[in-house]
């Protein structure tokens, strides 16, 4: 696994889950914090000075409803 994600540097992943939930194993990967889940579809990023840019306009996955 680690091999094939040193292949694609700019990889990412992201999950989901409760604010208080211990996090996961990662294996070769590290974790963090990194923003939260809204109502509504899309994706918007937060810069720091409040700022927000839209990155994705609709459905993120296209798998419907969770």
């Amino acid at each position: 696994m680690g091999d094939w994600l040193t292949c694609f540097p700019g990889f990412a992943m992201l999950t989901a889950d409760a604010p208080d939930a211990p996090p996961l194993p990662a294996g070769p990967a590290a974790s963090a914090r990194c923003g939260r889940l809204t109502d509504g579809e899309g994706v918007g990023l937060r810069w720091p000075d409040g700022e927000i840019t839209a990155a994705l306009d609709g459905p993120v996955t296209g798998m419907g409803t969770a």
